[in-house]
């Protein structure tokens, strides 16, 4: 598997544990499906990325990353996401 310069993979730190890889990238455009994604991005992800738990941050520091913020959580809401905040 390849991975690009800017993506991160975290793993077991020894081999008693398995672990899903989670994919944390700045690229939208994704080659395969992951189970866990972490999105750093400022608009929702494609309809078409296939992920089973996605995680994203709500953004408050500003006017604009508030409203992005506002828009993904609509978005995950219209597809059905189950959505849980941690605080």
């Amino acid at each position: 598997m390849e991975f690009s310069g800017e993506a991160f993979l975290p793993h077991a730190l020894d081999e008693t544990h398995t672990v899903e890889p989670i994919l944390v990238s700045l690229k939208t455009e994704l080659t395969r499906p992951f189970t866990h994604v972490l999105w750093l991005h400022p608009t929702p992800p494609p309809t078409d990325l296939r992920w089973i738990h996605l995680y994203d941050f709500d953004d408050q520091t500003s006017e604009g990353f508030r409203e992005k913020s506002q828009s993904r959580y609509h978005f995950y809401k219209q597809l059905g996401c189950k959505i849980s905040l941690l605080s």
